[in-house]
């Protein structure tokens, strides 16, 4: 097996990243971090546009930290309108919440969206493995033979 080594230029590069978050904001990143981690290994983690992003088939979540905000990012609009409901002093986007980095007591809600969402993502693997053996059985010449 080869293990990939990490370059010091690499190596510098995230400490440089890392430098640049206080307190908060390393707080709700770790906090989300080690909650996918934990949560969803099967998830596909990667860098988007300097935020901490995952994926699983067609969904995806990523988050960030600004100086005054955490902001999540997801285009399942079912956790959007959960965290609507749940988080009162949110403000909301397309497809992003952004919630004060003082509001840690919201983490919570966020860990839910996302065990929702992958809820709905083994929802969806039924739905689909419903619909194939229902086609199946819809095709006349299929449904015919078995029937003879």
């Amino acid at each position: 097996m080869i293990e990939v080594m990490e370059t010091v230029t690499n190596f510098l590069e995230q400490l440089e990243y890392l430098n640049r978050f206080n307190h908060q904001q390393k707080l709700w990143l770790y906090a989300m971090v080690s909650f996918m981690r934990g949560a969803f290994p099967n998830w596909d983690e990667t860098i988007f546009c300097r935020m901490p992003a995952y994926r699983w088939h067609q969904k995806y979540i990523a988050f960030s930290a600004t100086r005054d905000y955490f902001s999540f990012h997801t285009n399942d609009t079912a956790q959007i309108l959960y965290l609507r409901k749940q988080l009162v002093n949110a403000l909301f986007g397309k497809r992003c919440v952004r919630v004060s980095l003082n509001c840690t007591e919201d983490l919570p809600a966020f860990f839910e969206a996302c065990r929702r969402a992958a809820h709905w993502e083994r929802q969806d693997k039924l739905q689909t493995v419903r619909s194939r053996s229902t086609n199946s059985l819809n095709n006349d010449s299929v449904a015919k033979r078995l029937l003879q």
